[in-house]
C-alpha cells in the first residue's frame, strides 16, 4: 500500500532534512569540529607592468594566488573564486585539489590586471566555500599585487604631467603681443606608482626605476604659429618647426646630476634606486624667447616625452606617451582701464583735501600700475607714462585707488597750486595673462586758479574742463 509524504512519523521527515544541513554545517567547522586551516600566498606577481604582463608572453604572466585548507573533512569538496578588486568582480568558482591528509590546494588561473589600471596595488579577496556553502568570505591573509603602467597612462592620482609655467604654475601661459618675452616651464608631474603614498604602501611596489624624459619645443602646424620664430636658448625655431631637446635621464639623488642624450649607463637597467622619485632632472625647460611681432591667437606647444621601465627608452621601438597640453598663448594688449573722475577743487586746497586718484573696469583681483605722467605743459595734459610710482590690487570688482600724497608726496598742510595733477593706470594679468599690461589711462585731479587772478582763453579752458565758466 502506497504511503503519502505526510503520513511519514515525524522524526523521520526532520532527520531526511537534518542530515545534509549537519554535513554542511560540520564540512565549515572542518574535520571533527576542530576548524579550517590554511590561507592564502602569492603564487606569483606576474610582470610589473601592466601593459606588458597583458602581453601574455609565457606561464610566469599574469597574477595568482595558491589557496590551502586543512583539516577538511573526508567526502567534502572545496571550492573557491577571488575578486581580485580592479572593478573585474569575482571569478568563477575553481575547485582545489585533494592533496590528502584533509589538505586541499591550488593555485588559482593567473589573472591580469586591467592595462588602464585604476591602482598601483590590488588587494584581492577570496571566497572559500565547501560543498557548496560558503565558509569564509575572505579566506587567509590576502597578499598585496602591483602593477605599474607607463607615465600619465593610468594609476591616478600618482601618475599625472604636470608641465608648468615656473612662476605661475598654469599650463597655458598668455603672454602680450608686441613684447618679447622669455618663458620656461617646469616639470612637477606625479611619476607613476611613485610619488603618492597612499597609492603605494610597501616600499618594494614603488616604481623607482629608471625614467626618461624629452622636450620638444614647437611643431609642424598648430604646434607653433608664431610670427617671426621663437628662439629655444640660442636655437631658431621659424613658424611650423619643433626643436628637439635632449633625452634626458638621472642619477640618484645623491649625486642629482643629469646625463646627456640617451640616457647614459649611470647603472644597471630596472635596478631600484632609492630616490628615484621624481622627474628626471633638470626639471626645467630651455628658456624659450618669444618675440615681439608674435600676434593675437598664436600659439607654441611644448611637448614632454617620457619612457619608463614599462616603455623603456633602451628597447628598439618603444614609443613614449607624450604630454602637449603645455602652451605659450599669445593674447591682445587688453583695453584701458576707466578713470573715476573727480570735480576740480577750489584754490587754496590742501594736500590731505585732494581727491584719491581712482579708476575701474579692471579684472577682480588684477595688479594695477600707477605711473607718473610726463609732459611740458602748463599747465599738464596727459603727455606720456612716466616713471612707476606703485602697484595695487584691485577689487573684486576691479576697482582701485591710490591716495593724491602718493603720487605728489609732501606735508598734509600744504596748500596746492593751481594744476592739473595727472597720474596714468594700468593693470595686468587681463586674459588670464601675468604680464600682458593693458593700455594706459589718464587721471586727472584739478586745482583752479584764485578767483581774482585774471585767466587766460587757454588757462580758463584748461581748467574748467573746457566750459569756460568758474
Amino acid at each position: 500500500m502506497r504511503r503519502s509524504f505526510l503520513s511519514l512519523p515525524l522524526v523521520l521527515v526532520l532527520s531526511m532534512f537534518l542530515v545534509p544541513y549537519e554535513s554542511l554545517a560540520q564540512g565549515c567547522l572542518g574535520a571533527g569540529g576542530g576548524g579550517l586551516t590554511g590561507g592564502v600566498i602569492s603564487s606569483q606577481n606576474g610582470q610589473p607592468c601592466a601593459n606588458i604582463d597583458a602581453l601574455n608572453l609565457s606561464a610566469v604572466y599574469g597574477a595568482a594566488i595558491r589557496v590551502t585548507v586543512g583539516n577538511v573533512q573526508a567526502g567534502d569538496n572545496v571550492t573557491a573564486r577571488i575578486n581580485w578588486n580592479d572593478g573585474t568582480g569575482f571569478t568563477a568558482s575553481f575547485p582545489l585539489v585533494n592533496l590528502g591528509g584533509g589538505t586541499w590546494e591550488v593555485v588559482s588561473p593567473r589573472h591580469f590586471f586591467p592595462v588602464l589600471a585604476t591602482a598601483c596595488e590590488y588587494i584581492p579577496i577570496t571566497e572559500m566555500s565547501i560543498n557548496g556553502a560558503v565558509c569564509s568570505a575572505n579566506w587567509g591573509t590576502p597578499p598585496v599585487f602591483f602593477r605599474w603602467n607607463q607615465e600619465g597612462v593610468a594609476n591616478a592620482p600618482s601618475s599625472v604631467f604636470d608641465v608648468t609655467e615656473t612662476a605661475t604654475s598654469v599650463t597655458i601661459f598668455e603672454v602680450c603681443a608686441g613684447v618679447s618675452t622669455n618663458v620656461t616651464f617646469t616639470d612637477r608631474s606625479n611619476m607613476n606608482c611613485n610619488t603618492n603614498p597612499g597609492d603605494v604602501t610597501i616600499a618594494a611596489n614603488l616604481n623607482n626605476r629608471r625614467r626618461w624624459r624629452q622636450f620638444v619645443y614647437g611643431g609642424a602646424g598648430a604646434l607653433n604659429t608664431i610670427t617671426g620664430g621663437v628662439t629655444v636658448t640660442a636655437t631658431p625655431v621659424p613658424n611650423g618647426t619643433a626643436y628637439t631637446g635632449p633625452v634626458i635621464s638621472y642619477l640618484p639623488l645623491s649625486s642629482g646630476a643629469p646625463l646627456g642624450t640617451g640616457g647614459g649607463p649611470d647603472v644597471p637597467l630596472n635596478q631600484s634606486v632609492a630616490g628615484w622619485l621624481i622627474p628626471p632632472t633638470a626639471t626645467v625647460t630651455e628658456t624659450i624667447t618669444v618675440p615681439a611681432t608674435a600676434v593675437a591667437g598664436e600659439e607654441f606647444v611644448i611637448t614632454t616625452r617620457y619612457w619608463n621601465a614599462c616603455n623603456r627608452y633602451d628597447l628598439a621601438g618603444s614609443a613614449p606617451v607624450e604630454y602637449n597640453a603645455t602652451r605659450i598663448r599669445v593674447v591682445g594688449k587688453p583695453a584701458a582701464p576707466n578713470a573715476v573722475t573727480a570735480a576740480a577743487v577750489c584754490n587754496g586746497t590742501t594736500r590731505s583735501g585732494m581727491a584719491t586718484f581712482a579708476i575701474s573696469g579692471a579684472p577682480g583681483s588684477a595688479t594695477i600700475r600707477w605711473y607718473a605722467n610726463t609732459t611740458g605743459a602748463s599747465p599738464a595734459v596727459p603727455g606720456t607714462v612716466g616713471a612707476l610710482i606703485t602697484t595695487t590690487t584691485a577689487s573684486g570688482g576691479g576697482n582701485s585707488n591710490i591716495p593724491f600724497s602718493t603720487a605728489f608726496p609732501g606735508a598734509a598742510g600744504t596748500v596746492m597750486p593751481a594744476e592739473n595733477y595727472i597720474v596714468w593706470a594700468t593693470y595686468l594679468g587681463a586674459s588670464g595673462s601675468a604680464l600682458c599690461e593693458s593700455q594706459p589711462r589718464a587721471v586727472t585731479r584739478s586745482v583752479r586758479e584764485l578767483l581774482d587772478t585774471p585767466l587766460s582763453g587757454t588757462s580758463l579752458q584748461a581748467y574748467t574742463g573746457g566750459t569756460g565758466t568758474v
